[in-house]
């Protein structure tokens, strides 16, 4: 027997799918972003390291 879905409720799904994913996106680029101004600031503490150490 086969279970056929109404437009209504493709749609319905689809969109609670989009819906997700959009949220899964804005925190994937959150977390990009944190981790970006991370790698900057080791980036500034080890070039000030070297800075000291060689002056």
């Amino acid at each position: 027997m086969r279970t056929y879905l109404t437009n209504e409720q493709t749609n319905s799904e689809e969109n609670e799918r989009l819906e997700s994913l959009e949220k899964e996106n804005h925190m994937l680029n959150a977390k990009n972003k944190s981790l970006s101004e991370r790698a900057d600031f080791m980036e500034e503490c080890i070039a000030e390291m070297a800075m000291q150490l060689y002056s």
